[in-house]
């Protein structure tokens, strides 16, 4: 999604291999492997969604779906980790962050998609009654503001609710990349410091009696793990990350396994539990989560073609359209009681609509963001 890097780039990022995230031949920051981490967050929020109806307190099976919602802490901690690999790159190579380009290439990524999905449903919802979005939510959204209105009026079932997590992601980036432009340790020590924070707006929200919904749509608290996907970015500047297939499947299967455990334990999606106890769960989720993007960059390439790559290419689209499509599949399949059957079809156009929505309405604006890049990361980022 962004351009071609500055002439020398290669040069500099040769001199310290160890030091910088790899880059191509072509000058890319390339990931191919977090293509595969996006998807499988998608599907875990997918999968959250669409088995609403099995969610019953004090259910094993109901613990176990409450913790596919731990797909999105992990979207939130790899976008920092990668946001802030390319801004440290992009520092170390021209010796600045610019910051003005980083939010035309951050606008023309995330709005188009959001505005035109928010508007089309807020403009159908006036003709179809299921489609109906208040005035006041729509608002909210349009206003990068979504998750305050959540976590004050709940979260519907309509098919924006996801979105309130781009409120969120959007709110961190108004000031996170001017930090990336200082130090390497003033970042650091910020992360630190918002990981902090963060544990402690999860701690006393809790104790002051909020709900779950509540504290899960508050900017602090999932600026935690922003701060911890930073971190994890500032650390692989140190270290060589060695490609073993076996260490890598091993990270990916106990970062996703321990989600069960973690929500059986702790009850972050229904709050009965300690203050305490609430504010370590958020910790070991953030933890899971490394443990899964280091599991991932553990694989070697080659494990990683196109067509493998592809569904995490266009897991944003994924993300907006998944609602939506979980919604009408109870219309196409009104017949049919099953859920697999709900969740295949849900599936299916929600990968549908992405593909079409990547193609004809993302792909122009990523062409246009490419000229506003300093580190070309298109395949990546």
């Amino acid at each position: 999604m962004l351009a071609q890097s500055e002439p020398g780039a290669n040069t500099a990022v040769s001199s310290s291999p160890s030091r910088v995230p790899e880059i191509g031949p072509k000058g890319r920051l390339d990931y191919p492997e977090l293509d595969a981490t996006r998807f499988c967050a998608f599907l875990a929020v997918f999968f959250f969604h669409g088995t609403r109806s099995l969610r019953k307190p004090g259910n094993s099976l109901s613990d176990l779906c409450s913790a596919a919602s731990f797909g999105l802490p992990l979207f939130f901690l790899l976008s920092s980790y990668l946001i802030t690999q390319v801004l440290l790159l992009e520092r170390s190579l021209t010796g600045r962050v610019a910051l003005k380009a980083f939010y035309v290439r951050r606008v023309l990524r995330i709005w188009p998609l959001y505005l035109s999905f928010l508007t089309a449903n807020f403009i159908a919802g006036y003709f179809f009654h299921r489609l109906h979005i208040e005035p006041a939510r729509f608002a909210a959204y349009l206003l990068l503001a979504g998750n305050w209105y959540v976590g004050a009026f709940g979260f519907g079932n309509n098919a924006i609710y996801p979105l309130w997590s781009i409120s969120v992601e959007e709110q961190f980036y108004l000031v996170w990349p001017a930090l990336a432009g200082k130090t390497v340790r003033v970042l650091g020590y910020s992360s630190l410091a918002l990981i902090i924070i963060s544990l402690a707006t999860i701690y006393g929200l809790h104790q002051s009696g909020h709900t779950p919904d509540a504290i899960w749509t508050n900017s602090i608290a999932a600026f935690l793990f922003f701060a911890v996907g930073s971190l994890l970015a500032i650390r692989e500047r140190a270290i060589t990350i060695k490609k073993t297939t076996s260490l890598g499947f091993t990270l990916i299967v106990l970062g996703f396994a321990s989600w069960w455990p973690i929500e059986h334990v702790c009850h972050l999606k229904s709050g009965e539990t300690s203050s305490l106890l609430f504010m370590v769960g958020y910790l070991l989720i953030a933890t899971s989560c490394c443990l899964i993007v280091y599991g991932f960059r553990s694989l070697p390439t080659r494990l990683f073609p196109g067509w493998v790559r592809y569904p995490g290419k266009i897991s944003y689209g994924l993300y907006v359209f998944h609602k939506l499509a979980l919604n009408e599949s109870i219309h196409i399949t009104r017949h049919s009681t099953s859920l697999f059957a709900n969740l295949t079809v849900s599936l299916v156009l929600t990968a549908i609509l992405a593909s079409a929505s990547y193609r004809w309405l993302e792909k122009p604006f990523l062409r246009l963001k490419r000229g506003f890049e300093v580190i070309d990361t298109s395949r990546s980022v």
